[in-house]
């Protein structure tokens, strides 16, 4: 077998490194562009149509369970998730959001391979037999994950108590490396969020 110079061998692992980093780092640069515009009150122009959750929060420090499984968000997938909050139960609002997130999702057209929806349960109970027949029957593209919801309550007042008495959001947004960075309320429109979905996606 032929000996690899040491030189090369360190070269080869160089570039292996920049060929995982690179995507992760795009996301990253993405997200800290869009919050250092937010931040200093620069104007995005057409962008930006959503509401920016300054500093975003990563989706890392809760325990969600999918299937009795741990689950992560930041997978390495390279996709950008449509996170719907809810309880053990779906009433006609949930019912509005997932229809929502699903057509998005559907109109993104060749973008749609980048979005995953998600159903997020904060409860301490089992999902009831309402959420699991609206999801079964006509959201089956939802993944279902569960996490305490005491220790989500906790999570999302962290620094930013208003992320729990919001009224009228409809989805919120997390970015590849797991970050809830964004969401939207009854007063956007589904052309707002494909706008901004596009530009995400484009540049990252």
């Amino acid at each position: 077998m032929m000996n690899v110079p040491a030189k090369q061998l360190k070269k080869q692992r160089l570039e292996l490194i920049l060929l995982f980093a690179l995507p992760i780092i795009g996301v990253l640069l993405m997200t800290a562009y869009y919050f250092y515009v937010i931040e200093n009150q620069t104007e995005m122009g057409t962008h930006n149509k959503g509401v920016l959750v300054s500093p975003p929060k990563p989706m890392s420090e809760l325990a969600l369970i999918a299937k009795d499984t741990a689950y992560k968000l930041d997978d390495g997938s390279g996709k950008w998730t449509f996170l719907v909050v809810g309880g053990a139960s779906c009433n006609d609002d949930c019912v509005s959001q997932l229809y929502l997130t699903r057509q998005i999702k559907e109109a993104l057209g060749k973008y749609k391979l980048r979005i995953r929806n998600v159903y997020l349960m904060t409860a301490s109970s089992e999902p009831t037999l309402n959420l699991l027949n609206v999801l079964d029957s006509d959201y089956q593209n939802h993944e279902l994950l569960k996490v305490d919801a005491s220790a989500f309550n906790a999570w999302a007042s962290k620094e930013q108590p208003e992320l729990n008495s919001l009224q009228g959001v409809q989805f919120y947004v997390v970015d590849p490396a797991g970050w809830l960075m964004m969401y939207y309320t009854t007063e956007h429109n589904y052309k707002q969020v494909i706008s901004d979905m596009k530009f995400l996606i484009k540049n990252s």
